[in-house]
C-alpha cells in the first residue's frame, strides 16, 4: 500500500508475474517501444542521437485513437523529415505485446501527460527489459530510478536522448536493470499482494461499521 496523500490509502495495481517470463537474450539490436501520443518527442530524441552518429533501431507499437488519425500522419512526416525512415518502424497495434518484449533492449514510454498506472512499464520490468519513462504519473512509482530504469522530464527530447545514449553505452547497466525488474515486480506489484491489500482495506472499512 502507499500513502501518496496524507489520509488517503492507495492500493497499487498488481501483475501476475508467472504470466510474464523474462525476456531472453537476442541479437535483434537496439529497439525502443513507445506507446501514446508523445512519440514525436522520441523521434526528435532519435534525431539528436543521429546527429551524434548514434542510430538505434526503433519500433513504435500502437495506433492513434479514433478521430486522431492525423497524429499518425504527423509522426510519419516527422520521421521522414528527420531522415529516420531506415531505423524507425511503425507496426501499429499487436494483439499480444508479450511477443514484442523479448526483442527489446529498452522500452521507452515518453508520455507527455500523466499515465495513471501504465501496465506497459510493469510488463517490461517483469520480462527483464529496462525502462526509460517520463517522470509523471504512475511511472514515478513503478520505475526505481537508476535500478530498473531511468526517468526523464516530459516533452524533453534532449533529456530523453541523453538517457537513451546512457543505456546504449553501458550494457552492464542494462543487464543490472534487466535483472532488477522482475524482482521489483515481485516485491512491490505482485497481483496476489494487491488482492490481499484490497481485502485488508475492505475488512477495515466493514469492521468499522
Amino acid at each position: 500500500m502507499s500513502l501518496l496523500v496524507p489520509g488517503v490509502l492507495a492500493v497499487l495495481s498488481g501483475l501476475a508475474l508467472l504470466e510474464w517470463g523474462e525476456a531472453p537474450d537476442t541479437a535483434f539490436g537496439w529497439v525502443l517501444l513507445p506507446l501514446g501520443g508523445a512519440a514525436l518527442v522520441l523521434v526528435e530524441a532519435l534525431a539528436l542521437l543521429a546527429a551524434d552518429s548514434r542510430r538505434p533501431r526503433c519500433v513504435i507499437i500502437g495506433a492513434p485513437s479514433p478521430g486522431n488519425e492525423s497524429h499518425l500522419v504527423a509522426l510519419r512526416q516527422l520521421i521522414e523529415a528527420r531522415g529516420l525512415s531506415a531505423q524507425v518502424a511503425l507496426i501499429g497495434e499487436i494483439p499480444d505485446t508479450r511477443w514484442a518484449y523479448p526483442a527489446l533492449d529498452v522500452l521507452v514510454l515518453p508520455s507527455a501527460q500523466p499515465e495513471p498506472f501504465g501496465g506497459v512499464v510493469m510488463e517490461a520490468m517483469a520480462m527483464g527489459v529496462p525502462v526509460i519513462a517520463t517522470a509523471v504519473g504512475g511511472s514515478v512509482e513503478q520505475v526505481a530510478e537508476g535500478q530498473t530504469g531511468l526517468l526523464v522530464p516530459p516533452a524533453d527530447p534532449v533529456a530523453l536522448a541523453a538517457a537513451i545514449a546512457r543505456l546504449m553505452d553501458d550494457p552492464s547497466l542494462r543487464r543490472r536493470m534487466a535483472d532488477a525488474g522482475p524482482a521489483r515486480i515481485r516485491e512491490h506489484f505482485d497481483l496476489g499482494q494487491m488482492v490481499s491489500r484490497l481485502v485488508a482495506v475492505y475488512e477495515r472499512v466493514l469492521g468499522g461499521r
